[in-house]
């Protein structure tokens, strides 16, 4: 790879130009090679290693067998020659399925490999295969989805399923965000949203958005902020939708949400309206909780606007 391709920060190597440019740029004797290594193979070989790009860089014989619907030892001994004749892959030990069938797990001799031998597949032939996969992965999976939610979330959006697609990104994004990887919760509740917008409106389209948009509130305000525009704009988005489909704990969520971004934001005549909104909600639910919380929010919005008598009352309410 060129140097101009490639930088380092703090000695960690970072790829500048995108992947695509820098496979035009493999010498031309490696391209060469590269076809005449390929017109060696049968037709089931070359379909093998199609299917495998499919699934990553490094991959099992069973997940090759499950897109071509084959049998696992057959595409096993299919692998085995290859690697026995220094073809494209390498062995690299087993690895065991949910279900207890272990299987031989092979790899790319390298990325490029890989991604040329996708690149051979027509959109039609990729986009079937990636569904073959996601539906193969679902299965085995079954009640574990959460450990390979971000893959079935990939598979299933180029397979075109975009109601697993957006299912899984959710999923995706709640288990990143519990393990505080906030910048991939973020990514994955984008996505999901972005793929929603492919949807026909309908009621079941709006409640999923309302549930994406408080999701997503939820990494952004840890790595932006409650006053970023960003967590603000979730928020205004989830309490507009919550008006029309959301439930009464949604509503609530929404609007809490807002009040602390106008408090953040010093913006106290409409924390003070939304702390309103929320306090008649509260009175009328007569939930001990929402009552507290919501003249925790009158108070201190109240306080910095000075009106220190009427604060004080909202105060002493919420913690009696």
């Amino acid at each position: 790879i060129d140097k101009g391709s490639i930088s380092s920060i703090n000695e960690k190597w970072t790829l500048t130009t995108p992947l695509p440019q820098l496979e035009q740029e493999v010498p031309e004797s490696f391209r060469l090679l590269l076809e005449r290594q390929s017109a060696s193979l049968t037709t089931e070989e070359q379909q093998l290693l199609s299917a495998a790009s499919i699934v990553g860089l490094e991959f099992s014989a069973a997940a090759v067998a499950a897109i071509v619907e084959s049998e696992v030892i057959l595409v096993e001994e299919q692998c085995e020659e290859l690697a026995r004749r220094r073809l494209f892959i390498h062995p690299t030990g087993a690895s065991e399925w949910p279900n207890g069938e272990r299987t031989a797990r092979y790899t790319f001799h390298h990325a490029l490999l890989r991604e040329a031998w996708s690149a051979r597949l027509s959109p039609a032939r990729r986009q079937r295969l990636h569904l073959n996969f996601g539906k193969c992965l679902e299965a085995t999976y079954l009640h574990r989805e959460e450990e390979v939610a971000a893959e079935l979330a990939l598979h299933f959006t180029e397979g075109r399923d975009l109601s697993r697609a957006i299912h899984y990104h959710s999923i995706a994004g709640e288990k990143t965000n519990r393990q505080l990887a906030y910048h991939e919760a973020i990514s994955h509740f984008s996505q999901a949203m972005a793929l929603l917008d492919s949807l026909p409106p309908s009621r079941k389209r709006s409640a999923q958005e309302l549930r994406l948009h408080l999701a997503l509130a939820i990494p952004l305000t840890a790595t932006k902020g409650w006053a970023a525009t960003e967590t603000w704009r979730a928020y205004s988005r989830a309490h507009e939708l919550s008006r029309q489909v959301g439930s009464f704990a949604e509503q609530c969520a929404t609007l809490c949400g807002l009040w602390v971004g106008a408090y953040t934001r010093a913006e106290l005549d409409a924390a003070h309206d939304l702390a309103q909104q929320l306090f008649h909600i509260a009175k009328r639910s007569r939930a001990p909780e929402l009552q507290m919380k919501a003249h925790h929010m009158l108070g201190n919005t109240l306080h910095r606007l000075g009106q220190l008598p009427t604060a004080r009352e909202h105060l002493e309410q919420g913690i009696q």
